[in-house]
Formats: C-alpha cells, sequence, structure tokens
C-alpha cells in the first residue's frame, strides 16, 4: 500500500466516522466492534479507486482477513452508503490528512527533504543536458572542420 493510499484510506474512515456526529455517539459500541471491517472497507475502496491495475479483489481480502464475502460486499455497499458516495478526495483535504496522520512539523520536514531531492535532481538533469549539448556541439564542430 503506497503512502497515498494510506492517507486516503484514513480520510475515508474519517469521513465515515464524522457523517453523522449525533448518530455516532449513540452508536459507538458498533462502530467499536466493526472498526475492522470499517477500516478493511476504507482500504477495498481506496484501491478501487486509485489502482487502475494490480488492484485486489475482494475474494483476495476474505482469505487474508477471514470475512464472509457476502458480509465484506454489504460492508462496503453500506460504507459507500453513509459516506454518500463522497469518495473523492480534494487536494485539500489530502494535505489535512496528512497533517493530521504525521503532524505538520514532521510533513514540512519530509516535504522539505523530497522538495530539495527534487530540486537536486533537476539542476543535475539541467546540468546534464547542457554538458550533452556542449559535447554535441562540439562533435558537430569538428565534424565540420574534418568535412573541409
Amino acid at each position: 500500500m503506497t503512502l497515498a493510499e494510506l492517507v486516503y484510506a484514513a480520510w475515508m474512515v474519517i469521513r465515515f466516522c464524522t457523517v453523522d456526529q449525533k448518530r455516532i455517539q449513540a452508536q459507538r459500541a458498533a462502530l467499536e466492534e466493526n472498526a475492522g471491517t470499517i477500516l478493511l472497507c476504507a482500504i477495498c475502496i481506496t484501491q478501487k479507486l486509485l489502482r487502475e491495475f494490480d488492484q485486489w479483489k475482494n475474494s483476495q481480502w476474505i482469505q487474508i482477513f477471514d470475512v464472509d464475502i457476502k458480509c465484506l460486499n454489504t460492508s462496503e455497499i453500506s460504507f459507500l452508503q453513509r459516506v454518500d458516495y463522497k469518495v473523492w478526495m480534494d487536494k485539500d483535504s489530502f494535505i489535512s490528512t496528512i497533517n493530521s496522520m504525521l503532524g505538520e512539523q514532521e510533513l514540512e520536514k519530509d516535504l522539505g527533504f523530497e522538495l530539495r531531492r527534487i530540486k537536486d535532481f533537476r539542476r543535475e538533469n539541467e546540468q546534464q543536458k547542457q554538458d550533452n549539448q556542449i559535447k554535441s556541439d562540439q562533435i558537430n564542430s569538428s565534424q565540420k572542420l574534418e568535412g573541409k
């Protein structure tokens, strides 16, 4: 599971749990009993949304978690109904969720490191392009001189 999929699944669980606060408070015990199923549904739906290829089928999940296929399918439908089928995460929600998961300072540190890596890679790539262009120009110049 990728970091993006983990963040997405966490966001889906948060959405599921915050749809109707009053109803959730009344059903807290039921939610605690079904926390594993809720998380499994969030992961299944996340992978179906984010993976075009290499997504796991429900039949694979039931073997791992020893869950009845009808139960998982019904739970998945209930999950989607509970979140009103609103499963697409916007950029702000993604950032907010990952901030909650990692803490803003940790995220800034990690992103800062990644951004520095990207900048270094781009700088090296640009330098390589320039070096290649210089070599190409030198070869062209020597070929022209040899041709005269």
